[in-house]
């Protein structure tokens, strides 16, 4: 009786841990961007908010394929035409995740 009233939760737990379990990190590689543009977010109203003086960049970047991608910059923040490391995450569901590669910013600085 009690397997009975089980049985919905442990299909369910079984659905749902599949659908979770197929955006599995495969590869995290290491390249250079060059920087190609900046921007600064106004954070004013979040600083009124949170009494933070954190400024927030928008940053373009150029990958090795030419291609170029938007991330978020904190400082230290990189000049135009410097070289960031960046991690690329691929997973299996097809979809590519870059980020800086912070600890690498900041202990070598622009490339």
């Amino acid at each position: 009786m009690v397997g009975l009233l089980l049985l919905p939760v442990l299909i369910w737990a079984l659905v749902t841990n599949q659908r979770l379990g197929t955006n599995r990190l495969l590869t995290v590689g290491h390249e250079t961007a060059i920087v190609t543009r900046i921007n600064e977010i106004d954070t004013s109203e979040l600083h009124s908010k949170l009494g933070s003086d954190v400024n927030i960049y928008q940053g373009f970047v150029e990958l090795a394929d030419g291609s170029e991608i938007e991330l978020g910059f904190i400082p230290p923040i990189p000049k135009v035409g410097d070289g960031v490391p960046i991690l690329v995450e691929q997973y299996d569901d097809g979809k590519i995740y870059y980020r800086i590669d912070r600890q690498e910013w900041q202990m070598s600085g622009p490339k």
